[in-house]
C-alpha cells in the first residue's frame, strides 16, 4: 500500500489510512492500535533517523549540517549491517534509542527515551529471553513494593524490532513510552557491552 510523501520529503500514511482499516466513529479508538500496526513500519522504513541526530535533538534543535552528515553515516551503517544478530545500536528516530546485548536465547537492553516538546524521559534495562522471531521481558518480582507487572515484547520484523510495551508508566514520564518500530544502526564496543550486561543484570540504568 503506497502512502505520501511531503514538500519536506517525509513520508506518511495515507489520509484515509483509517477509513481503510474499516473504521467508524464509534470504534474510533481502535485506530491507533490498527494504525500502528500497518503502518508504523512503513513509515519508519522511509523515515528512520540517524543515532548521531539523537544527541543534539536531546539538547537542542539539530543543524542541517549535522544531520545531512549523520544520514549519510546512518546509510553506511545500514550496508555494513550484514549479520542477524541483535546487538548493537537501535532508534525509532522519535527519540528513544534502545542497546542490546544478545547472547544465544537472551537479550541484555537498555533503554533511554526523550520524547516530545516538554521532554518527558524514561529508562528501563533488563534481561528477556529470545526465541526468533519473538523476545519476552517481565520485571515481576525486581520490586516488592510495585504491584504491577511491566512487560516488553520484541518482535523482529526484518530490518525493524517493534517493540510493545504494557503497564511501563513506572519507569518514564507521563507522555513517554518505550513502544515502536526500532531500526539497528550502529555497533557496540567491548566495552559499552560489558556496560550494558552489568546494567541489564542489575535492572539499573546507570548515568552516563
Amino acid at each position: 500500500m503506497a502512502g505520501n510523501r511531503t514538500k519536506t520529503g517525509i513520508w506518511v500514511a495515507p489520509s484515509d489510512a483509517i477509513t481503510r482499516a474499516g473504521l467508524r466513529p464509534r470504534n474510533i479508538d481502535l485506530a491507533l492500535p490498527l494504525l500502528v500496526f500497518f503502518w508504523l513500519p512503513q513509515i519508519l522504513a522511509q523515515n528512520c533517523v540517524p543515532p548521531e541526530s539523537m544527541k543534539p535533538r536531546l539538547h537542542g534543535k539539530p543543524d542541517a549540517a549535522a544531520l545531512t552528515q549523520s544520514r549519510a553515516d546512518w546509510l553506511r551503517g545500514r550496508v555494513k549491517n550484514e549479520d542477524d544478530s541483535l546487538t548493537g545500536l537501535w532508534i525509532d528516530s522519535f527519540g528513544g534509542t534502545l542497546e542490546i546485548v544478545q547472547e544465544k536465547d537472551r537479550l541484555f537492553f537498555e533503554f533511554e527515551v526523550v520524547r516530545g516538546p516538554t521532554f518527558h524521559m524514561g529508562s528501563i534495562a533488563g534481561v528477556a529471553t529470545w526465541n526468533p522471531p519473538l523476545g519476552w521481558f517481565s520485571d515481576k518480582g525486581r520490586d516488592k513494593e510495585k504491584t504491577e507487572e511491566t512487560n516488553l515484547a520484541f518482535v523482529s520484523r526484518g530490518a525493524l524490532l517493534e517493540v510493545i510495551g504494557a503497564q511501563t508508566s513506572y519507569y518514564h514520564g507521563a507522555r513517554a513510552y518505550f513502544d515502536g518500530g526500532y531500526c539497528k544502526v550502529g555497533a557496540l564496543d567491548e566495552k559499552r557491552r560489558a556496560e550494558i550486561v552489568k546494567e541489564a543484570e542489575a535492572g539499573v540504568v546507570e548515568d552516563k
